[in-house]
């Protein structure tokens, strides 16, 4: 029997993914070869997860939430190409990926410039990246010079 979904923390920032359409559209965006390495950042209740898996050699899914983790164990068992990994997304060692990983993410407002800042460190790994992000965060990557935005971030 399965438990049922653990609610979103919003002291995590979790927004959980669960529109099948968006799911669809995000794996199209990534151009998911089979023989390709993902790493999801956050994969919530896993449902992005599963059609990752569907698509890719190896998933390594990245999770924070101990209930996630549990939960995601259960319900993603039949998933043999998941590597489901129980740690926060600031502390994982990105130069351990294959090179050539392709990262999909639903980034948490609160995590979001950071973890996109440890990603550019690695980005020789890294191939390409899809990720959803809070338009506030969006809107300060494409910010132009002397606007309220503009920033650190803004490329």
């Amino acid at each position: 029997m399965t438990a049922p979904p653990p609610r979103p923390l919003k002291r995590l920032g979790q927004h959980f993914l669960i529109d099948p359409n968006i799911v669809r559209k995000i794996v199209v965006l990534a151009a998911l070869r089979p023989e390709e390495t993902v790493l999801e950042i956050g994969p919530g209740r896993g449902v992005l997860t599963r059609a990752l898996c569907a698509a890719a050699k190896t998933v390594i899914a990245v999770e924070l939430d101990q209930q996630l983790v549990a939960y995601l164990q259960e319900t993603l068992g039949d998933c043999r190409n998941l590597d489901l990994r129980a740690g926060d997304a600031l502390k994982f060692s990105y130069d351990a990926l294959p090179d050539g990983a392709v990262v999909v993410a639903n980034l948490p407002y609160n995590v979001s410039t950071p973890v996109l800042f440890r990603l550019l460190a690695a980005r020789e790994r890294i191939d390409r990246m899809v990720l959803m992000l809070q338009t506030e965060v969006a809107r300060r990557l494409v910010a132009q010079p002397a606007t309220a935005d503009y920033g650190i971030l803004s490329v």
